[in-house]
């Protein structure tokens, strides 16, 4: 039975009429690994329509509230915290499956930090620093600072499948590997997602 990890079935600004989910899971159901180790919270037959209730990727060690001076007090331990992990019937190791996230809604702040040392872009930006949002219910795009506004584009952050007999530690321990191989490719870096 294969199991994923995080399944977000919440497009954001969507015209859409709702899906009704079938099942919800609340955000106290989270781990940060993928690992067979990890007993699914719910298992459901393929298909079916989850509502996933996740938390904020520094688990509120970070709030709205927070300054660059929180940087340097964020523990790693439960960073990209995970919602599940969901089983799906009859799933089998080296099905693929489809998944469709029919609806992002996000919370009310939100925050943008540069972590000296970690990311992408660790090399480039070695000094601490925090932002922190508001979002208002509805809201489109958020401000940044006197005349700068970031569109919201919602994403589910880390969703994945787990592999028969694979684990590790933690959703951001490959994330070196990751950045050694774009920058020997010298392509750009980024998300792109796509679902169907």
């Amino acid at each position: 039975m294969l199991r994923t990890s995080s399944f977000v079935a919440l497009a954001a600004f969507s015209a859409k009429p709702r899906v009704e989910p079938q099942y919800h899971l609340t955000a106290e159901n989270t781990h940060n690994r993928f690992s067979q180790t990890i007993p699914p919270v719910l298992t459901v037959a393929s298909g079916a329509v989850v509502e996933v209730f996740t938390k904020e990727a520094s688990d509120e060690q970070l709030t709205v509230e927070s300054t660059t001076a929180d940087v340097g007090k964020v523990d790693f331990d439960p960073i990209h915290l995970l919602t599940g992990p969901i089983a799906v019937e009859g799933a089998r190791s080296g099905d693929v499956l489809k998944m469709t996230l029919h609806e992002i809604e996000v919370g009310e702040c939100g925050w943008a930090g540069v972590f000296p040392g970690f990311g992408w872009l660790a090399d480039e930006f070695p000094e601490p620093y925090l932002k922190t949002f508001r979002i208002a219910p509805g809201a489109k795009e958020v401000r940044f600072s006197d005349g700068v506004t970031l569109p919201l584009k919602p994403f589910p952050g880390v969703v994945g499948v787990e592999r028969a007999n694979f684990s590790i530690g933690d959703t951001h321990a490959s994330r070196a590997t990751a950045r050694s191989a774009a920058r020997r490719s010298k392509r750009r870096c980024g998300s792109s997602w796509s679902w169907s």
